[in-house]
């Protein structure tokens, strides 16, 4: 956030042509994500030894979108802050623009902390749209004539520095997106990641539909069980259990059919 906020500093200071509101929403990023996940936490599957039926619990739709949303956040963050950094070409054409913009409007305080930060004078050339501004009497050379020290133009440092903006608020964006898949990694069983990163890429309708299928399949088993004698047992955690009567005997064997959730609005 640090980062993303000098950033912000050094476009304004330096008006880059960078947009403040890239700055602004890689900041807010780490902040939108870290709540984000700590908000929708409690809906991550049990990571306990002991908890072996909820090891295959299935992730909630209200999870899956949310992560979903953060990485097309992210992504959207590091490919605009990535077009400030390359190609070259691009990069010049919106520094002439730009620069160009401020002399035309003589936005002397722009150009001037431009030049005073880099001890440089004009663009392209120490001639070239420098401050203080041509008028009559003065030449495009006054920079120089001024500032006898300043032998160089202001476009490679002041394109260096855009394309080290652009590259810091990228690295904020690969290292928040790198922290989250930390994150769940470390928050979700070994035994579900599996099903978890592919229910990820899944819609979630889809999903929901695939869990009312499984839960209609799994009641088809509960009636066929209790018509041959069986008992249908139900717990709170959404543990269904069939105890089976077995041939020839009086126990009754215990069988785990299925964990099952059903969300609300799945089966409408």
């Amino acid at each position: 956030m640090a980062t993303s906020g000098y950033t912000y500093h050094t476009i304004r200071t330096l008006s880059l042509p960078i947009p403040s509101s890239l700055a602004i929403a890689t900041t807010l990023l780490p902040l939108l994500t870290g709540f984000s996940l700590y908000s929708t936490g409690t809906l991550l599957p049990s990571s306990k030894p002991n908890s072996s039926h909820s090891a295959r619990r299935q992730p909630p739709a209200s999870l899956l979108i949310v992560v979903l949303l953060l990485t097309v956040y992210e992504t959207t963050v590091a490919t605009l802050a990535l077009t400030y950094i390359t190609p070259i070409n691009n990069l010049t054409c919106a520094l002439d623009e730009h620069w160009s913009h401020l002399f035309r409007s003589k936005d002397d305080n722009a150009i001037r902390r431009i030049q005073e930060t880099y001890q440089c004078c004009g663009l392209h050339s120490t001639h070239d749209k420098a401050y203080p501004f041509p008028k009559k009497g003065v030449g495009n050379d006054a920079c120089v004539k001024a500032f006898p020290g300043r032998i160089q133009s202001c476009f490679g440092p002041w394109r260096g520095e855009e394309r080290a903006g652009a590259g810091l608020l990228l690295s904020v964006a690969i290292v928040v997106f790198v922290i989250k898949l930390v994150y769940l990694s470390l928050s979700i069983p070994p035994t579900s990641r599996k099903d978890w990163l592919r229910n990820l890429f899944r819609h979630p309708w889809t999903k929901q539909n695939q869990t009312s299928q499984s839960y209609r399949s799994i009641t088809n088993t509960e009636e066929a069980e209790a018509e041959d004698g069986g008992n249908v047992s139900y717990y709170d955690d959404g543990t269904v259990r069939i105890n089976r009567r077995l041939q020839g005997s009086t126990p009754y064997s215990d069988h785990l059919v299925d964990r099952v959730e059903v969300e609300e609005g799945a089966e409408s």
